[in-house]
């Protein structure tokens, strides 16, 4: 809730029976609760209490469940939810993205591979799509594009024209199931692409934008500091989404002013239906450092 919530409804309403008050919530950053929680375990107030427990510390959870969620999740996250610490939060939305870590040449050559998996947003300014390959449990993304004023047919063209002989898997914003282009006839941008021959593969609605951006962020680096998402230095565009996309201040929602967001949506919608957060890692990494 807002921090006005308590101050101008709740603590006025509990004056006249001198009621007591309990908070109980996860960290969630470091706002306005982080602040109360500080005041609380300061001891300035005798009125005050703070305490913190992690979910360990509940007993309601299985050891092995919160191994696994450190396996899975991405840092950050982990210690926020499973160990009740308040992080402070990056401003950036790719947190976890390393261009040191997650960006490398030592990459196949996208020519040379048989299929490949194609994230795509639709935005016409630009219209983008990202383009790798699956390595045992890693993403490669090895190429890129993005269109200016352009449109889907013109990106399917562009597709088959780069990699005429592959077998092409496309991940779309799952809004071009019924969303129209511009084209005749009431066309959508799903029939489009499978006019080119790609196999067209999207849930029915969107996932959440906080889940598909903390799917992104433990394919870069999860909880136990395992990298399975690298990236060939040519994808300028997605390098620099995932280097300089923040959130809007004072709020979870990225600030998609910046233009950045459309090369990381792609790459969010195709990480996040092949590599979803509860997919277990099976197999030891082939590429990376």
């Amino acid at each position: 809730m807002q921090e006005e919530v308590w101050t101008e409804v709740i603590r006025p309403a509990t004056s006249d029976q001198l009621a007591p008050v309990v908070f109980i919530s996860s960290p969630a950053g470091w706002n306005w609760a982080k602040n109360l929680y500080d005041y609380a375990k300061s001891g300035e107030d005798e009125n005050w209490q703070a305490w913190t427990f992690t979910t360990a510390d509940g007993g309601n959870v299985a050891l092995s469940e919160i191994e696994a969620a450190k396996r899975e999740l991405p840092e950050r996250t982990f210690k926020q939810e499973y160990l009740a610490s308040f992080e402070t939060l990056s401003n950036r939305v790719y947190s976890n993205f390393d261009r040191s870590l997650n960006v490398t040449s030592d990459l196949p050559d996208p020519i040379e591979q048989r299929e490949l998996y194609v994230g795509i947003d639709f935005n016409v300014n630009p219209i983008t799509a990202a383009i790798g390959i699956k390595a045992v449990d890693q993403l490669l993304i090895l190429d890129e594009i993005s269109i200016e004023n352009s449109n889907t047919t013109e990106l399917a063209q562009e597709i088959k024209r780069r990699y005429p002989n592959h077998k092409i898997r496309v991940y779309p914003d799952p809004a071009g199931r019924a969303r129209k282009t511009s084209a005749a006839g009431g066309v959508t941008d799903f029939t489009i692409l499978e006019q080119f021959g790609f196999i067209t593969i999207a849930p029915k609605a969107h996932d959440p934008v906080a889940d598909r951006i903390n799917n992104v962020q433990a394919m870069l680096c999860n909880a136990a500091g395992t990298r399975r998402l690298f990236i060939h230095p040519r994808c300028k565009e997605l390098i620099k989404g995932l280097d300089g996309m923040t959130y809007k201040k004072d709020t979870n929602l990225p600030d998609k002013s910046l233009g950045l967001d459309h090369i990381t949506d792609a790459l969010g919608y195709l990480v996040s239906y092949e590599f979803p957060l509860r997919n277990p890692v099976v197999a030891a990494p082939r590429f990376g450092r």
